[in-house]
């Protein structure tokens, strides 16, 4: 840059980190203040493109913090892309929020949002199918009418059904009082 030019002269803007990359001059790793996929208290974020492009159109994520709606509007605002982490799958649940399969997190967090702002539980989990967000076969594929000790059966309607009134059969194990709940309670035929 040339003598004079306000990045030499005056306070290192977000302007200039752009101009890095732009001109030629260089790379930018990006700041410390955190990724552009994650909400924290100090504005901006580790990619200098998307923060500018972001910053453009709301500028409070570059003066005050990057917040959800920051995080949001990276690809609301076509800036960039933000992945779930891939080793949550939407058919298990886990302590992190969403899963794998955006489709299925965003259609699920519609009607459900905290699957996605706190943990992707039980009930996200069998949220996939009785929203119709997607399907989740029952692990290693067990009947119904089998006890196993597993949670939920193959058959997802079947499972719902029992589940509604015993909740024990779709978050601990299906036994034999799930295997007799299914005619019981009318959920299905075990013949």
């Amino acid at each position: 840059m040339r003598p004079g030019r306000p990045c030499c002269t005056g306070a290192w803007t977000e302007q200039c980190v752009a101009e890095v990359e732009a001109l030629g001059c260089g790379t930018c790793e990006g700041p410390v203040e955190g990724a552009c996929c994650e909400a924290h208290d100090t504005p901006s974020c580790d990619d200098a493109a998307i923060a500018a492009c972001v910053c453009a159109q709301d500028d409070l994520c570059c003066t005050t913090s990057w917040t959800e709606q920051c995080v949001a509007e990276v690809e609301a605002f076509g800036c960039g892309t933000c992945e779930p982490p891939v080793e949550a799958p939407c058919c298990e649940e886990h302590d992190t929020p969403s899963c794998a399969d955006a489709a299925v997190s965003e259609c699920v967090c519609a009607e459900d949002p905290f699957c996605c702002e706190v943990e992707w539980d039980g009930l996200c989990v069998s949220e996939v199918e009785s929203l119709g967000c997607g399907t989740c076969g029952a692990p290693g594929g067990t009947g119904c009418c089998e006890e196993h000790d597993t949670p939920e059966c193959d058959d997802a309607a079947v499972s719902a059904c029992v589940c509604a009134e015993d909740p024990f059969c779709c978050e601990f194990e299906w036994d034999g009082q799930c295997v007799g709940e299914v005619e019981t309670l009318g959920c299905g035929m075990c013949q």
